[in-house]
């Protein structure tokens, strides 16, 4: 006797989707799409397909209880309860219509073959009937899948772009963040996910959209030991009075070392979600966290080589996926190449491994060492969604033991000047025998002693133009003013400290920015007559 061909626990996965995530109804119907719409072989299973496909047309919502109203067979609230629990993940949903699509294609062809073969057993007579019956046979055969487009629907009135953190990194994506290993990329990560975990921003050109939010940090490179001591030290800088703990503790979701890889690959080459990342995907589906952290690729990938582009191509899809679900963003901590660390132009191809990386990903940061002095710098160089043209833009983060301080952007029409300003007026104050003319303070040799100060503050990036720019802002918004004094016998335009409040002509949306404490003083400076430093030019130093 013939056995027959059918999964009947494909059959359950694929009914369990619909019935978790209605939303999957659409599509299941063109993965199954076959003559009669009966792809199920066992009865019962084709008769729950066929309820919910009524409810979808009548626009009933699915749920348990308006399935059962519509379904006509024995013990059905058992039978619904066997098909929810069997469903591993409706990650793999697509997957689960495709062995059910082949065995009813298999079932098809068996019995037009059979019949095929009877007609020819009966004589000549038939060979025209034959002769129809294996061309469309062999039609049928091509069309194993069903290719389907999507409804573009009121395009006119589509809503906008939701962001993880305003104008930078958009959900339901994965972005990408490229460094040497041990430049900081996990403590970038790690600020980020407090930020949205506390609703605080701590970065102020990363401000978070909806906040506080549940964040994932899976943590594949260091022990639980660490992420303490860092998490700490963040407390410590942005929220030392300890009223965050509770929002940390509820949101911030992590996982240390033990991370599993999230694909299997099986001798003959095939690639599938392993076991973990079945389980990781569930999890997401429950909690949404708003930021999933993958710290780092290669770690995602266990020992799959990392030069493959099949694979990484995949493994990105699957992490894809895992922000989709989550209505959030998914960042990718990879590494980068020995070459790409080295290079002077700073480009998407400095990752590491293969270019599978940089294709998938949809906004992608390189992480490199500053040129003088310690800390990061953070250079945007792809960004598909972003709402500005932000390529090419980069943050600068000095240290502040283990965590990491936003000190500045190189483009100064993006920048904040408040992130300048405190340490300018601190120079003037700490050089009042100076005359602080507007010339002065934006060109040699008093210039070169300002960004000697900025420099040893961290500000490595600053240059002339920049401060003439944040003078100038400073000057419009009262903070600084011009005052008339004798200079040796001679009328000069000073500039002076004003005690007018800065107006803030664009405050950050809730949530704010929290009073920080001041980084420790570097005292290279203190005290110092002016006198004593050469008049070298500190850009070509």
């Amino acid at each position: 006797m013939q056995k027959e061909v059918y999964n009947p626990e494909a059959e359950r996965a694929v009914l369990g989707c619909m019935i978790m995530r209605p939303q999957l109804i659409k599509q299941t119907r063109s993965l199954l799409k076959c003559p009669n719409d009966t792809p199920f072989f066992v009865a019962n299973h084709q008769k729950i397909y066929d309820a919910i496909l009524y409810l979808d047309e009548c626009k009933i919502q699915l749920d348990r209880i308006t399935l059962l109203e519509y379904l006509d067979i024995d013990n059905p609230d058992t039978l619904l309860s066997e098909i929810i629990s069997s469903v591993p993940t409706t990650a793999n949903h697509e997957h689960y219509c495709q062995i059910v699509a082949n065995h009813e294609m298999q079932r098809r062809l068996i019995n037009e073959t059979k019949l095929i073969t009877a007609e020819l057993e009966r004589g000549a007579d038939n060979l025209t009937s034959v002769k129809h019956k294996l061309q469309t046979l062999s039609e049928a055969a091509k069309h194993t899948a069903s290719f389907t487009l999507d409804d573009i629907g009121e395009y006119w009135n589509a809503p906008p772009l939701t962001w993880t953190f305003a104008d930078v990194l958009p959900r339901n994506i994965a972005a990408v963040i490229s460094s040497p290993g041990g430049l900081g990329k996990s403590l970038i990560a790690m600020g980020l996910g407090l930020s949205l975990a506390t609703g605080l921003t701590l970065f102020p050109s990363f401000r978070p959209v909806d906040a506080p939010a549940h964040v994932l940090y899976l943590s594949g490179e260091d022990p639980i030991e660490v992420t303490r001591i860092r998490l700490n030290a963040y407390e410590r800088r942005y929220f030392p009075s300890g009223d965050y703990r509770d929002a940390v503790l509820k949101r911030f979701h992590n996982k240390s070392e033990g991370t599993g890889a999230l694909i299997d690959i099986q001798r003959q080459g095939n690639i599938s979600p392993s076991a973990y990342y079945n389980h990781l995907y569930a999890y997401c589906e429950e909690i949404k966290p708003r930021l999933i952290i993958v710290d780092t690729l290669r770690r995602a990938l266990g020992a799959a080589n990392e030069n493959d582009n099949a694979v990484v191509g995949y493994t990105m899809e699957l992490i894809t996926k895992l922000a989709r679900v989550s209505n959030g963003t998914a960042l990718v901590l990879s590494h980068v190449s020995k070459m790409g660390g080295q290079s002077k132009q700073v480009s998407a191809d400095d990752a590491r491994g293969a270019s599978a990386l940089k294709d998938e990903a949809r906004t992608h940061f390189i992480a490199r060492k500053l040129d003088t002095g310690s800390g990061l710098r953070l250079t945007l160089v792809k960004a598909n969604y972003s709402a500005h043209n932000l390529i090419g833009r980069t943050w600068f983060f000095g240290f502040d033991g283990a965590c990491l301080v936003e000190q500045g952007t190189q483009d100064i029409t993006y920048a904040e000047p408040k992130l300048l300003l405190p340490d300018i007026i601190q120079f003037m104050r700490g050089n009042s025998s100076l005359q602080h003319t507007l010339p002065s303070l934006t060109r040699k040799p008093q210039c070169n002693l300002l960004l000697r100060k900025l420099v040893s503050k961290g500000h490595d990036w600053v240059t002339p133009t920049h401060l003439k720019d944040v003078i100038g802002s400073a000057l419009e918004s009262g903070r600084l003013k011009i005052e008339w004094q004798n200079v040796g016998g001679h009328r000069k335009e000073v500039v002076v400290i004003s005690d007018t409040p800065v107006p803030v002509a664009n405050p950050a949306p809730k949530p704010y920015t929290p009073n920080l404490p001041e980084l420790q003083d570097d005292p290279y400076y203190e005290d110092e007559p002016f006198d004593e430093f050469e008049e070298e030019d500190i850009l070509n130093a």
